[in-house]
Parts: C-alpha cells; sequence; structure tokens
C-alpha cells in the first residue's frame, strides 16, 4: 500500500470509486509514506518544515469512505495529507497526517474553506481520546544544544502550554500526553490541582498564539532564562521519559522529528493553525 494523492490518474490507470475509497485509508498503524517535503516555489534556502497528526473520529460507517472524501479535498495533484489506522481511536476514528511542509506552504493550502468543506463531506468529530500532534524537523535546530534550549523553554513554560492543549480530561492527559503539571520535583504526571488551576479559564487560541510568537519572536525579546542547572536536570528527563514511552508531551523517540504530543484533537480551524 502506498500514500494516495488525488490526480486525473494513479499509477497510470483510471480506477473506480470503490478502489479509490479502498486506497485512501491504510490499515496498518505502522504505515509511513514516502515523505514528500511540501514548500512554495519562492521560498529560498531550507525553510523550517513541521508535520501534523489529526486523530479523529467519523460519523460516516467507513473510515475508507471518510478519508475518501477528505484526501480529494486536501490532495488535488499533491501529496499533502494521508490516512491511517490508529487502535488509539475511539469512534470508527483513524489519524489524518500530513506530510512535512513549511508554514508558508501549510497557510497557503490548508485553508479555512477547504478545512470546512472536508468537515461537511468527512464528518469529522473529535472525542477525549483524539489528540493533536505537532511535529517539529530535527533539521529546524542548529545544534544538540539549540535543541536542549528549547526543551526547557517547554518545561518553563508548562502553564502556557497546558492551557493551550485544551485537554479538560486528566485521565487521558495523563495517558497519551504526561509531563505538562511538571513541578520542581520533576514528577511525570499531572496533579489534579495543577490541572484544574490552568483549565478554568477559557482560552482564545489565536490570542494566545499571538501574544506568545509576538513576545518571543516578533519583538525579538529574550526568552525565559534557564539556569544550567535547570537545562540540564529538565532535558535529562524528557530524554528518560521519552525513551520509556511515546505517550509523553514531548516524544523525541522519532530520529527525524520532535514530536509535540500535549494538544487535544480538534477540528477547530483556528486551533489546528493557532497552535503551528
Amino acid at each position: 500500500m502506498t500514500d494516495f494523492y488525488y490526480g486525473s490518474e494513479y499509477d497510470g490507470n483510471r480506477l473506480s470509486l470503490d478502489e479509490l475509497r479502498r486506497r485512501s485509508f491504510n490499515d496498518s498503524h505502522q504505515f509511513k509514506p514516502d515523505f514528500t517535503v511540501n514548500t512554495l516555489e519562492e521560498e529560498t534556502g531550507s525553510p523550517r518544515t513541521y508535520g501534523v497528526e489529526l486523530e479523529l473520529c467519523s460519523r460516516m460507517g467507513n473510515r475508507g469512505e471518510s478519508a475518501f472524501h477528505a484526501l480529494s479535498i486536501l490532495n488535488k495533484n499533491r501529496r499533502f495529507f494521508y490516512s491511517k489506522h490508529d487502535g488509539s481511536v475511539s469512534c470508527n476514528g483513524y489519524e489524518l497526517n500530513s506530510h512535512p511542509f513549511s508554514l508558508a506552504y501549510f497557510e497557503k493550502n490548508f485553508t479555512k474553506e477547504s478545512w470546512d468543506d472536508v468537515l461537511n463531506r468527512a464528518h469529522y468529530f473529535t472525542n477525549q481520546t483524539c489528540g493533536y500532534h505537532v511535529h517539529i524537523s530535527r533539521t529546524n535546530f542548529n545544534s544538540g544544544e539549540s535543541l536542549n534550549r528549547f526543551l526547557s523553554y517547554l518545561v518553563v513554560l508548562r502553564p502556557f502550554l497546558l492551557s493551550l492543549s485544551n485537554r479538560t480530561d486528566i485521565k487521558h492527559f495523563n495517558r497519551y500526553a504526561s509531563f505538562l503539571g511538571l513541578s520542581s520535583d520533576v514528577r511525570d504526571t499531572v496533579q489534579p490541582e495543577q490541572f484544574s488551576l490552568y483549565t478554568k479559564t477559557v482560552l482564545d487560541a489565536q490570542r494566545y498564539t499571538k501574544r506568545f510568537t509576538g513576545s518571543l519572536l516578533h519583538e525579538k525579546t529574550k526568552p525565559p532564562k534557564v539556569e544550567d542547572d535547570v537545562l540540564k536536570r529538565t532535558v535529562g528527563w524528557l530524554k528518560t521519559l521519552s525513551g520509556k514511552s511515546r505517550y509523553v508531551s514531548v516524544n523525541l523517540r522519532n530520529s527525524s522529528t520532535v514530536e509535540l504530543r500535549m494538544f487535544a484533537g480538534t477540528t477547530d480551524y483556528n486551533m489546528i493553525t493557532g497552535v503551528l
């Protein structure tokens, strides 16, 4: 099975609608396509690249048919998304995953209009077993030290990230994305009192992400200071925890990406794009 994209032909042969639906969904969670890195022609150099995993439920009875509707919109004459089985997602669900992309490419090709069309035709929704994962290419980091600094900032900014995660169920948070309740003694699970502290406030994802990127990137202000001993301790803990399981907020088991797994599953366009 290969990943599937939609042009006028596939492998030189016209396919029936049933065959299109069959090829739209990969029944193995181990499936990985030959990735296509999507960037805009006008982008120069080596733009930073990312990827997303959207764990979604569908009200349609057939996952292949649901995936067919989604991919026929998102993958017109290009390899942008693919689908595959995910046993952790209930409700007749699966993963809708992207090929690597630059932010400029994503902004141009993942539009609100196209996503609304996907929702209308694939009948997606989410429940507490769904997650939204963001992959950051390791080539985005200039060195091992820059990656370690990034990881330590995740710890410093955990209240913000916990709020942005939109997680509302502590059981599923601890099961699929432990870490953001990290306290001074480096606990690896979220404690109930910490969890409720940050989830009582109703968040506007766009407002928070704008404030976050505006203060740290656009205005060129210094990121939070992380003392060397804290950096060493937190990075070492993250790497140890990630070595034990991929069901953590920051998964370091992938050789080519750093995976952020703390976000709750969503079909909300503003949340999907705002987190990126």
